[in-house]
């Protein structure tokens, strides 16, 4: 309302409840997700490492293959729900373990990656290219792009081995305090009126620049919209330790609980 937006009490209540609403589907997803977490945290720590490595890889290989020819399969719905996330957090509670016994030579683990990597554009050319010769347009193209892909989700594992075993004192910091900040900076972005009233269209101007200025002004305007939501958050996250609202919140919790 403040910035000329029209009272609607539907976007009123998407932006108050937006886990509900499903506003932000990664964190509504992540959030459902974490429900389960203590149970296949004790799943993953009480069961042999080779049965769990065998369950896993049959669930994978099931659901990667089959969604394959349809993103749908098991309710999967792309990659877009709560069953997929509780699969990837399986997957990563698996690799910790792993990685407590055996050490990754992670020379093979880059190769793989970026040879998984590769192979998904290549397949992505080709496919729409035989598709485009064959039948007049460009199709199957994007069977391997999708989140639940066999070669997307090989990426995946092979990226979060690289960067758990990032060793950089220097980095490791750096990443602590970026990491909240990115999650915040998207919240802040996708939340219904900050997208609708300061991002959409406002770089349409950029489609009638030429390339070398499109390309300037995207990643600029990334950069900037990223920036100005890290401020956001460290504003917050300053008077929140200002305040003391995490400590007034926990106080508020144990009486809770304790009555």
């Amino acid at each position: 309302m403040i910035f000329g937006g029209a009272w609607n009490i539907k976007e009123n209540i998407k932006a108050l409840l937006p886990l509900v609403t499903t506003q932000y589907w990664f964190f509504s997803m992540y959030f459902g997700m974490m429900l389960f977490a203590p149970i296949m945290n004790e799943f993953v720590n009480r069961t042999e490492l080779k049965k769990v490595i065998v369950i896993l890889l049959s669930l994978v290989s099931t659901f990667t293959i089959l969604s394959i020819v349809d993103g749908n399969v098991f309710e999967l719905k792309g990659g877009y729900s709560v069953l997929w996330f509780i699969v990837l957090y399986m997957c990563g509670a698996t690799l910790n373990k792993i990685q407590s016994v055996y050490e990754f030579d992670l020379c093979k683990v880059k190769r793989l990656t970026y040879g998984m990597l590769f192979g998904t554009w290549i397949s992505k050319l080709l496919l729409d290219y035989i598709s485009l010769r064959l039948t007049g347009g460009a199709r199957f193209g994007n069977i391997l792009l999708g989140y639940t892909s066999p070669t997307i989700f090989i990426v995946s594992c092979g990226l979060l081995i690289i960067f758990s075993n990032i060793k950089c004192n220097k980095l490791i910091p750096f990443l602590k305090v970026v990491a909240p900040l990115t999650f915040s900076a998207y919240l802040i972005q996708d939340n219904v009126y900050v997208r609708k009233y300061f991002i959409t269209d406002k770089f349409a101007f950029l489609a009638d620049k030429n390339v070398f200025i499109l390309i300037i002004g995207i990643i600029s305007s990334a950069i900037l919209c990223f920036a100005v939501g890290c401020l956001i958050d460290s504003i917050r996250n300053f008077l929140f330790r200002k305040f003391k609202i995490k400590y007034r919140i926990y106080n508020v919790l144990n009486m809770m609980f304790n009555k």
